[in-house]
């Protein structure tokens, strides 16, 4: 039983991780589509290629069976992903993935470990 509801739980944050995905760089989109700024900066279409490697990368860490120095390999690909949109698009909005980023290193090891990701995160 706790197993089904693990594995239930873990189908529902696929979906919430990836709709997160969606909705954080829906704005980024219509800007770019409209040629607005957002924040006095012009988009650049360079934004959405780590937008898309990020995307993988989650996708790739929720759906396969890693071994554990690849997994890690993807968070941080995840982080350096976020940091590129960061310097592209200079928008704040960009720190919603790293959630996604801490849920998925909780879910691999100790609440330490997963405590230090974060902190390793949030300063990078």
């Amino acid at each position: 039983m706790t197993e089904q509801l693990r594995y239930r739980h873990h189908w529902i944050f696929c979906v919430v991780a990836l709709g997160v995905w969606l909705a954080e760089g829906w704005p980024i989109l219509t800007s770019f589509a409209a040629g607005a700024p957002i924040r006095g900066a012009p988009v650049s279409v360079l934004w959405f290629v780590p937008y898309a490697i990020f995307a993988a990368a989650v996708v790739g860490t929720m759906l396969l069976k890693l071994r554990a120095g690849l997994h890690w390999t993807l968070l941080a690909v995840q982080v350096a992903s976020v940091m590129a949109m960061a310097i592209i698009v200079p928008w704040a909005g960009m720190s919603v993935f790293l959630i996604i980023t801490a849920w998925l290193a909780a879910t691999a090891t100790t609440p330490a470990r997963a405590l230090g990701w974060v902190a390793f995160q949030t300063l990078a």
